[in-house]
């Protein structure tokens, strides 16, 4: 299961459930790098100066840093002032993740309709940890054959 996971909501037992080959921990880093996530998701909106990884670490073209057709639509949820959190969900949108990780509550304040919008479920990593493992089984569960 691919998991977007901001940088602030890296915690261990995300890192432990990655290890074990759960899950797949992804993130473009707006902000800042999390080293431990190595999977980068695919851009939205990103510009030259938010780039926080080398170049020759970039598997993308220029055209595919371009938005999702739903990112206006994130933008108007979340909130025109925030485009950073527009940006990361709009991310996870683009690279097919089933959940985000955020410690963000301009993100989770909108959950019930980004979720709606995108079928994406959001999770605290902290608050929703229970919530996220039954998500993760519910998840396997279905993949199994």
């Amino acid at each position: 299961m691919k998991v977007y996971c901001e940088h602030h909501a890296l915690r261990q037992w995300l890192k432990d459930l990655q290890k074990e080959s759960r899950i797949i921990l992804v993130l473009f880093p707006y902000d800042q790098r999390a080293k431990p996530i190595k999977e980068v998701a695919t851009p939205s909106e990103a510009t030259w100066e938010e780039l926080k990884i080398p170049l020759n670490k970039l598997d993308f073209s220029w055209e595919e840093f371009s938005p999702s057709s739903r990112y206006s639509e994130i933008c108007n949820i979340i909130g025109e002032e925030n485009t950073k959190d527009s940006k990361h969900v709009d991310s996870a949108f683009k690279s097919g993740c089933q959940c985000m990780l955020t410690c963000d509550s301009h993100i989770l304040s909108h959950s019930q309709e980004l979720e709606k919008l995108l079928k994406i479920k959001f999770f605290h990593p902290d608050k929703h940890k229970e919530k996220f493992m039954a998500f993760l089984k519910r998840y396997e569960k279905k993949e199994d054959p």
